[in-house]
């Protein structure tokens, strides 16, 4: 009977609904139990900012768009924004928190008609540190300008909330601004942020002007900043009052007393009593005995990416080591060249095996050479029964591997996103949305296949 079926149908729909939604619910709560750690990161604002982009509308624009007409935009949009009364202001540090190169600084006074850019990050991110040339562009750029960037550090892991190790991270990347160990994330919570690296762009005023996240962004940060400026200048609103900045790099005898600097990893040839230290923040890579005493040194200590002879290669932050005994030849990660290098002790010359120096976004590979673009390569581990080198790939959480006899280069393992997950070495997970260390990827999942369910109920009815 139709009305029969019709009611079958009705019941079946309901139940499926009902169901659904509570295997729903039970998976989202043994995720959360399982998962707890990551729960710590998300607010009901980062949520909502994550959704709706927050308040990153600032930066929309068309592609192609010259810069004084955008800077005009943006200037439009700030005098829309300071007379629609609906602004958020930002929360006041609290008076707790330790605070490096500089005094405590406050909102309402030391940062009072400036304009400020907090950049969230934490010191494992390597995403954070691929924006740091970003942000000392746009600190040059503005130098004498009442414009301020304050690293807000958000810790990922308890062991990162440390004041001693945020100063080494402080000394090691050379940042000379402002920068607060927000452990405990109440400036995160207050804000909506939900990802590192997050920037916020406040107004001299207090109040927030924008949000985004992510790498890549120094074009919008400088538009957004620059025309921040020209209109509350206009609108006299600025005062360009002096900070209390005492450097940590300069309360530190260690830095001119040791002959390394920041030394990242080690590879030895036993064989010939050597010791090979990437000696990171001197951009060289070091040869001593096992006794450590000095022999050589590899490259010039000027940061670049030039091949040619033991005194004129140069080096950007390497880190990994992998010795090849039998050719006498060390491979090196050179982290911030985004390259993998080769040291032939034979010849004494440097060249490049792949990575051009400019940071990659390809998660295939396959490429010959310097055609081949790399990101943030950490580590390598060589095998000689293969003649092959392992790269440990940090910019994308990636393992990648170098074909030494024909110059190829190609993931081995990983899809690129930051997880712990085991499965098949190319496991691709479709449909999800990238996020750099994003603290709601789990939401994500979720949501995702409730989406999915939802749809195919409507597909089903």
């Amino acid at each position: 009977h139709p009305e029969k079926k019709f009611c079958r149908l009705v019941g079946s729909r309901r139940n499926i609904l009902r169901y659904g939604s509570l295997g729903i619910a039970v998976s989202c709560l043994i995720y959360t139990t399982r998962n707890w750690k990551a729960m710590q990161f998300v607010s009901p604002k980062g949520l909502l900012n994550y959704f709706t982009g927050g308040n990153s509308s600032i930066f929309a624009s068309n592609e192609g768009e010259q810069l004084t007409s955008r800077v005009q935009q943006i200037k439009k949009y700030l005098a829309d924004f300071e007379t629609g009364g609906s602004a958020t202001c930002v929360p006041e540090f609290p008076r707790k928190l330790d605070w490096l190169n500089t005094a405590p600084l406050q909102f309402g006074r030391d940062l009072k008609g400036r304009v400020v850019l907090l950049d969230f990050w934490t010191y494992c991110c390597i995403n954070c540190m691929h924006v740091l040339p970003d942000l000392e562009f746009i600190e040059k750029k503005y130098k004498d300008k009442p414009f301020t960037v304050v690293g807000v550090h958000s810790a990922k892991f308890d062991n990162e909330k440390d004041l001693e190790a945020i100063r080494n991270a402080v000394l090691r990347y050379n940042i000379t601004h402002p920068v607060v160990n927000d452990g405990d994330m109440y400036l995160w919570r207050e804000l909506g942020v939900n990802s590192w690296p997050t920037f916020v762009v406040i107004g001299p005023n207090g109040k927030v002007l924008a949000q985004i996240s992510g790498e890549g962004h120094r074009k919008d940060l400088d538009d957004v900043v620059g025309a921040a400026l020209e209109f509350y200048e206009e609108n006299k609103l600025l005062q360009n009052s002096s900070l209390p900045l005492a450097l940590e790099k300069d309360k530190d005898s260690r830095l001119l007393a040791s002959p390394l600097k920041f030394p990242g990893k080690l590879a030895i040839d036993v064989l010939n009593n050597r010791l090979f230290i990437s000696d990171s923040n001197h951009n060289r890579i070091v040869v001593t005995n096992l006794e450590g005493e000095f022999i050589c040194q590899i490259g010039s200590s000027e940061e670049g990416l030039l091949d040619g002879t033991f005194d004129t290669a140069s080096f950007n932050r390497p880190q990994g080591l992998a010795y090849n005994s039998k050719k006498n030849i060390l491979y090196v990660a050179d982290t911030e060249n985004h390259a993998l290098r080769e040291i032939n002790f034979v010849s004494e010359t440097v060249k490049t095996l792949a990575g051009n120096g400019t940071k990659g976004s390809d998660y295939r590979g396959g490429g010959q050479g310097t055609n081949q673009v790399l990101n943030s390569p950490w580590d390598v581990c060589y095998d000689p029964s293969k003649e092959t080198l392992y790269i440990a790939m940090a910019g994308q959480h990636q393992i990648w591997k170098h074909n030494t006899l024909d110059g190829v280069t190609e993931v081995l393992s990983g899809d690129g996103y930051e997880r712990n997950l085991n499965g098949s070495s190319l496991e691709i997970m479709m449909g999800l949305a990238r996020m750099c260390y994003s603290s709601i990827h789990w939401v994500l999942s979720m949501l995702v296949i409730i989406k999915y369910m939802l749809r195919t109920l409507t597909i089903t009815r």
